[in-house]
């Protein structure tokens, strides 16, 4: 049985981003600010790319996907960084911030792929 608001529903904006590797949380964080910063900035470039001709989300709460696809060496998926992806949807207006008033539920997979790619799809 399937309760009424439990599933997303058909997502309003799917971003695949080809030939990336998502960062781990192990790479992001214990680094130096400054190349969290220069990823952030270089995801941000790629995501505002994939939204080229698409309609930004509607106002409430998003329900967010992540599937990432490496070819080799894959993170695992509770290392998958979600944030700074995140931070980048709020950078490219899909988000207005990442508090619980706008994000309802992040989930993330990990899988292994001829090459490496990553699919984020906001569900609202």
């Amino acid at each position: 049985m399937v309760r009424a608001g439990l599933l997303p529903g058909f997502p309003q904006v799917i971003i695949k981003i080809p030939n990336y590797r998502a960062p781990s949380r192990n790479e992001t964080t214990r680094k130096h600010w400054a190349y969290y910063k220069q990823q952030r900035q270089e995801m941000s470039e790629m995501v505002l790319a994939a939204l080229r001709g698409k309609r930004k989300p509607t106002p409430g709460r998003k329900y967010i996907s992540i599937i990432a696809a490496y070819k080799n060496k894959p993170v695992d998926p509770s290392n998958l960084d979600d944030k700074i992806i995140c931070d980048c949807l709020i950078d490219c207006g899909v988000l207005a911030d990442d508090s619980l008033k706008e994000i309802s539920r992040v989930e993330k997979r990990v899988i292994l792929g001829k090459e490496n790619w990553i699919k984020i799809s906001v569900f609202g």
